[in-house]
C-alpha cells in the first residue's frame, strides 16, 4: 500500500493543484461538489504539500486508481474524460483537441459541428516571431474550450519541423526554431491557462 501511495502522490498532487488553480472560485464549473466536506484542498492557508498530502490520505485506492485513466474515450464530447471525485472536491478533467482549436467529435457529441473558431495555424504564429500575437491566440482559444466545458487543451503543437514531408508541420509553433518555439509555445501557454484551461503542449 505504500509503494502505491508513494508512484500516486506525485500525479495526484500535480493535477489537483493545477486544477485547483484553474476552478479557483469556479467550483461549480469544474463539476466538484459545492457541498465538499474537505475545504482545505481550497484553502490558500497550507502549503501545496501540505494540501496534497491531506488529500492522498482522504482517497481510498480504488479513488487513486481512477484517476490514472481515463474513460469513454471518444464517445462523449471530449477526447478524454477522468471522472472527479466530488467527495473531496477533486473536479472532472475534460480533454479536448487540439493545438488550432476546439474540435466538435463526431460520436455522440453535443458540439454543434461549425461552432469551433478556425483559428490561424501554429505555423502561421511562428511566422510572426511575436510572442503577444501567440498569447492573444492562446487566450481566444483558452476561452472557447472553457466555454466548452473542457478543462484541458491537448495543445498547442510544439514538434520541431525537422522533416519536410511531414504532414503535420503546419500544427506546430516552433518551426524550424527551437529556441524561436521556447518562446512562442510559453506565450500561448500563458494565454491557454489564463482562462483556467490547462494546456497540453504535444507532441
Amino acid at each position: 500500500m505504500a509503494s502505491i501511495d508513494v508512484r500516486t502522490a506525485g500525479f495526484i498532487f500535480s493535477a489537483y493543484l493545477v486544477f485547483s488553480a484553474i476552478c479557483a472560485g469556479s467550483i461549480q464549473h469544474c463539476g466538484a461538489d459545492s457541498r465538499v466536506e474537505h475545504m482545505i484542498y481550497y484553502s490558500s492557508d497550507p502549503t501545496p504539500k501540505d494540501r496534497a498530502k491531506a488529500l492522498v490520505q482522504n482517497l481510498t485506492l480504488k479513488e487513486k486508481i481512477s484517476l490514472l485513466h481515463g474513460h469513454d474515450l471518444l464517445i462523449g464530447d471530449y477526447v478524454g474524460h477522468v471522472p472527479g471525485i466530488p467527495r473531496v472536491g477533486i473536479p472532472d478533467q475534460n480533454l479536448n483537441d487540439g493545438p488550432q482549436g476546439f474540435r466538435c467529435n463526431a460520436i455522440q457529441s453535443k458540439c454543434i459541428p461549425g461552432t469551433s473558431t478556425a483559428f490561424p495555424a501554429g505555423l502561421a504564429l511562428a511566422a510572426t516571431w511575436d510572442p503577444s500575437s501567440a498569447e492573444v491566440w492562446g487566450t481566444a482559444m483558452g476561452a472557447e474550450f472553457y466555454n466548452k466545458g473542457a478543462t484541458v487543451q491537448l495543445g498547442p503543437g510544439v514538434c520541431l519541423a525537422r522533416v519536410p514531408q511531414n504532414g503535420r508541420n503546419f500544427e506546430y509553433i516552433s518551426g524550424e526554431d527551437p529556441y524561436l518555439g521556447s518562446v512562442l509555445a510559453k506565450a500561448a501557454v500563458e494565454g491557454i491557462q489564463s482562462q483556467r484551461v490547462l494546456a497540453n503542449a504535444k507532441h
